[in-house]
């Protein structure tokens, strides 16, 4: 892994924030700071070239391992499994090779708040959200001067990402929109956003978006919408130089079929 002396810092900064008695008085639920060891190699490499922005930490992260549950497995099935769509030629090498994956395609995982979250993360205070963009996450885009392409997932980092007021954030319009979730050259950071929902393993919005028997016309709007989406980002990758395999229904299985 590539390491950047200033990002370790900021990292090792996360656990003992100083903004943190502000964003609890204004969060309008309980948070907790996060104790993730800065340099986590789960959190990919200092010479990416691909952002992953996801919400906040979730409570076994939070015990000092960057996407210790699902999460990450499921950010890595979505880059390599044919029925997502962006087939980057990569082997399967599930959840114990999430750290090599993340160095050899040069991606930086982080999240656009910092603490953990002990309510519904929609309604936490924007105050919250301006801090850790404020203090960590412009930084870090900052710090990571190769990053091409960033990919917000989750209302919480949507907003964050393309300064938007969570509140009045209209979700359904942006994901796999052109133009809105699917920028070119945003103005913020001069990068291309590809908006995406949170891969929670209890959001179906971040399942395979093949398109079913019986599904209800928002569900197939839903879907078409994150095809658009995925399909982006596996455009810019091969202008960016990735290899990829061609797309085709495949019955190929693997370590994360479990997930």
């Amino acid at each position: 892994m590539t390491v950047n002396p200033e990002l370790i810092k900021l990292e090792s900064e996360v656990p003992t924030c100083g903004l943190y008695s502000d964003c609890s008085r204004h969060a309008g639920q309980q948070i907790e700071l996060s104790n993730i060891a800065a340099g986590d190699p789960r959190r990919g490499t200092h010479d990416a070239r691909i952002l992953i922005v996801t919400e906040a930490p979730d409570s076994k992260s939070a015990m000092g391992v960057a996407y210790r549950g699902g999460t990450g497995t499921r950010i890595m099935r979505m880059f390599l499994r044919p029925e997502y769509g962006i087939c980057l030629d990569y082997e399967d090498y599930g959840r114990e090779g999430i750290p090599a994956f993340l160095r050899d395609m040069r991606i930086y995982q982080t999240s656009c708040v910092k603490c953990v979250l002990h309510g519904d993360p929609s309604t936490v205070g924007e105050r919250v959200l301006v801090n850790c963009r404020r203090k960590f996450l412009d930084v870090q885009i900052t710090q990571l001067p190769e990053v091409e392409l960033i990919l917000p997932m989750g209302r919480l980092a949507i907003s964050s990402v393309l300064h938007r007021s969570l509140r009045r954030l209209d979700y359904e319009s942006i994901v796999g929109r052109f133009g809105r979730g699917i920028v070119a050259v945003d103005a913020s950071y001069g990068k291309m956003i590809v908006a995406l929902p949170h891969p929670s393993g209890a959001n179906r919005a971040f399942n395979p978006p093949v398109l079913r028997t019986g599904d209800s016309p928002g569900t197939i709007r839903s879907k078409r919408a994150f095809a658009r989406a995925l399909a982006a980002i596996r455009s810019r990758l091969g202008t960016m130089g990735y290899r990829l395999r061609e797309l085709h229904p495949s019955s190929q299985v693997g370590p994360l079929d479990k997930f």
